[in-house]
């Protein structure tokens, strides 16, 4: 596990401006609700792990496993204070990821420990795609807080960082083949993208100048499409890296 980065603390004072990436409603909108799913996210990959961990019986994995969730609880700790500012602007933090949660529920009280591993792998492998695509992406550059770009990035740099624990920790307890890993990365894909369009259009609807559902589909479509953000077909290209033989996550670039 590579050395932890501290994460950035943000200061909880003034509200977030209306639209604060690039001025685009569909773009704040899409890293609000990042923000916001993150914590359900990290939740249930601390789960995981703790679980796996007990299962290893090692306790150099043990070890690993204790800093890679400290790691994990820092990154919720930012984002619960950058989704206590969203609260300024009226938005019902906890009624907007309620379902989300109730699906993660599910996932713990159904999975055995090696589903649940297999799931929170993929979760780390997307978190790390999507890290890279932010990175890379010169949109990044036209967030208007700075404390805001700076938390985003340092997230995406540490879900980089060690986006091959999981996986490491699942192959150690014996998962990880090629079933586990399809079934897995497409509930986590199809569940994904559900659960984030939901969020934007729970926040759209909050919003005079959106729509709801329907604008949140059609601005996912402009944001894959902008030539700011990192072209769809490198995302479907690092997606589709995790179902190959010989998979492993330090096979996707560092940025």
């Amino acid at each position: 596990m590579s050395a932890m980065i501290a994460p950035t603390r943000m200061e909880e004072v003034d509200p977030l401006p209306r639209y604060w990436c690039a001025g685009d409603p569909f773009e704040t909108r899409f890293l609000e609700a990042m923000s916001l799913l993150a914590p359900e996210v990290e939740r249930f990959v601390i789960g995981a792990v703790r679980a796996g961990a007990g299962g290893a019986g090692d306790p150099s994995i043990a070890a690993g496993c204790a800093g890679f969730i400290r790691e994990e609880a820092d990154h919720s700790r930012v984002h619960h204070a950058f989704n206590r500012r969203l609260a300024l602007q009226q938005i019902n933090v906890p009624a907007v990821v309620a379902r989300v949660r109730r699906l993660m529920k599910l996932a713990e009280r159904w999975l055995p420990v090696s589903g649940r591993l297999a799931v929170a792998a993929a979760c780390e492998h997307l978190s790390a795609l999507l890290s890279i695509w932010y990175l890379r992406a010169a949109r990044k550059d036209r967030i208007v807080c700075a404390d805001t770009r700076r938390m985003f990035e340092s997230h995406a740099r540490e879900e980089i960082s060690h986006r091959a624990f999981v996986f490491d920790l699942l192959r150690r307890t014996g998962g990880g083949g090629l079933a586990a890993r399809v079934l897995a990365l497409l509930s986590v894909s199809v569940a994904g993208a559900w659960c984030t369009l939901r969020v934007v259009g729970d926040l759209s609807r909050r919003d005079p100048r959106q729509a709801g559902s329907a604008l949140s589909a059609g601005g996912l479509f402009r944001l894959l499409r902008s030539e700011d953000w990192v072209p769809f077909p490198a995302l479907v290209r690092g997606w589709l890296t995790f179902l190959r033989p010989g998979f492993h996550p330090s096979d996707l670039p560092d940025a």
